[in-house]
């Protein structure tokens, strides 16, 4: 029997089980983030749990968001010592991830869709600038600028005309026009109207480029 096919001779069906199962690991995930967060702190032992979890499901962390906890608790056991603030950090950002994401809205997609975002092939981050604005699951802003100057990007804590790429929060407000972060949002839309090529992109998908 080919392994192409399944008893009754017909083709199996691997790209539909692949996503079925993707999307088992990433609701999952949500539920192991509730569920350690539901006591108010997170010890060593949830630590080694969710980086022994997402080792067995490697094959996902390419999926939002297994990407961004794997990153973080890779830093954090990077030089193999658990201090208090790693686990008051890591504590925050799972409580915000669920709590901005699939527990609110029943969407594992956040609600960084409800910005103008616009949708781009590929970023070139060499000699681009990009701008933050909103909070972020991947960590503080200064985390995500670190991370774009690694890659040979500049870091702007302004909109300005030298901004390409402007990167919301996955956990900004939806009420981004009455927010502070919607200051950035509505400048860097008064310079696209305005021909200059700046490009809005939700967290999630600014966290596939990197």
């Amino acid at each position: 029997m080919s392994a192409t096919l399944d008893a009754d001779g017909q083709p199996r069906n691997v790209g539909f089980n692949l996503v079925n199962n993707e999307l088992k690991a990433v609701n999952t995930l949500y539920g192991l983030c509730m569920g350690v967060v539901a006591d108010g702190v997170v010890d060593d032992d949830e630590v080694l749990f969710l980086d022994t979890w997402l080792k067995e499901n490697e094959r996902f962390l390419s999926s939002y968001p297994l990407n961004v906890v794997h990153d973080r608790i890779a830093r954090i056991l990077s030089d193999g010592i658990i201090t208090s603030s790693e686990r008051e950090d890591l504590y925050a950002m799972l409580g915000d991830l669920i709590g901005g994401g699939f527990h609110e809205t029943g969407s594992a997609g956040g609600t960084s869709t409800q910005f103008p975002v616009d949708e781009i092939a590929e970023i070139d981050f060499a000699g681009a600038t990009f701008c933050f604005t909103g909070k972020f699951i991947f960590g503080q802003r200064s985390a995500c600028e670190e991370v774009v100057i690694a890659l040979g990007a500049v870091a702007s804590k302004n909109v300005t005309k030298k901004v390409n790429y402007l990167v919301i929060g996955e956990l900004a407000s939806r009420d981004w026009v009455a927010s502070s972060h919607g200051r950035k949002i509505e400048k860097a839309l008064y310079f696209k109207e305005k021909g200059v090529p700046v490009m809005i992109l939700s967290e999630k998908d600014w966290v596939g480029f990197v």
